[in-house]
């Protein structure tokens, strides 16, 4: 379940409740450290009374705070044989936990190599009981796995939040660039091609210098269209101006017209008002497809389709070239795969990729989104 991205209180959810299959009589938990570091919180446990859930959540951590907030402030496993008796477990406590078939618990921290406390993963049982060594190595090893599940999630937490830096630099640099295209470079060439036309004036008899300056004139206007071009690849203005769906059939028209290709864009009723984060995410998406489509396929017809449906939007470009292995390409970090997909994690989303040698390419973007009415 881990390693295939599933959420980690779902994971811990199936852990405990195969622990406690497993174990008959056992009622599992785990509890997860606030960043504070001071209160622990309910992390997973299916069969955990429900009328006792109010009481853990948050539950304090100290030498008298049960197994668990006990363990998790001396930072070492706690036994408590019977709670009618142990004097970490609370007074006001004692007769509920018993009411509720909680009479002994046993809790391991989760102590990571550093030292620092995410949890506790613990055991619960309806009569007084002392652990057996198997008993304790059992507690151990699913507090390891409890443990690598807590670490791993936060590990790709921290990733996350490093894709999206990456990302939101990326952007800001791409308006830069376009902003310095636009406003200095295309300037100095359009002033140039002036220059060069007042030039002319004055050899108007100079018929080869005529046709030679005409010639440079024609190249830097040229150039400059080039440029513009860039700059809005770069950042499209269009996106923030008129939105998602505009943006979109402008850029499949002007790709087609650079290319000589056909390209068919079709939109199903986009609300306006996106939030950026979507509205940026599918566009690039849009854009790095089509430039695949245009490099690699060898198809001069690309067919994009933009949905919205009761939840999500979905973006679908086709074409019928050549063709690929989309998981060769995934190892090979290739065709910009790689940067749809994170993009597309930023906000919820996924990417979905039908291709085979010889019968062309699909990709399709889903990412969730509720619409509300437009202001």
């Amino acid at each position: 379940m881990i390693s295939n991205g599933v959420a980690l209180p779902e994971v811990l959810d199936s852990l405990c409740r195969a622990i406690d299959e497993l174990m008959p009589g056992v009622v599992s938990t785990v509890l997860l450290m606030d960043p504070d570091g001071t209160q622990l919180r309910p992390g997973a446990g299916p069969r955990f009374p429900e009328a006792l859930r109010p009481t853990i959540n948050p539950w304090p951590i100290g030498p008298d705070r049960g197994a668990c907030g006990t363990a998790a402030f001396l930072k070492e496993r706690v036994i408590i044989s019977d709670v009618t008796t142990d004097p970490r477990w609370p007074d006001e406590y004692r007769a509920l936990a018993v009411e509720h078939g909680l009479r002994a618990s046993w809790s391991q921290p989760l102590i990571t190599g550093d030292g620092a406390i995410l949890g506790t993963f613990a055991l619960y049982y309806a009569e007084p009981r002392v652990p057996e060594p198997a008993d304790l190595e059992l507690i151990e090893t699913v507090a390891d796995m409890v443990l690598i599940a807590i670490q791993i999630e936060r590990s790709q937490q921290a990733l996350r939040m490093v894709s999206r830096r990456l990302i939101q630099a990326q952007e800001e640099e791409r308006m830069r660039l376009a902003r310095e295209l636009h406003d200095d470079i295309n300037q100095r060439l359009a002033l140039v091609a002036t220059r060069l036309d007042r030039a002319t004036q004055d050899v108007a008899d100079a018929p080869r210098l005529r046709q030679e300056v005409d010639e440079a004139v024609n190249q830097i206007a040229d150039l400059a269209r080039d440029v513009q071009s860039l700059s809005h690849r770069l950042h499209s203005s269009q996106l923030e101006l008129l939105g998602l769906e505009r943006a979109a059939a402008a850029l499949c028209r002007d790709l087609a017209e650079q290319q000589a290709i056909t390209i068919d864009f079709d939109a199903g009723h986009i609300a306006r008002y996106l939030p950026p984060e979507i509205s940026l995410c599918l566009f690039r998406v849009l854009q790095e497809a089509l430039q695949n489509a245009v490099k690699h396929s060898g198809s001069r017809h690309v067919g994009v389709a933009l949905r919205n449906g009761t939840d999500r939007i979905d973006l679908t470009i086709r074409d019928a070239g050549i063709g690929f292995d989309p998981e060769e390409a995934r190892w090979r970090n290739g065709l910009g795969l790689t940067s749809m997909r994170e993009r597309l994690t930023l906000v919820g989303g996924q990417l979905s990729i039908d291709s085979a040698p010889g019968r062309g390419t699909t990709i399709e973007a889903r990412v969730p989104f509720n619409p509300t009415p437009e202001p």
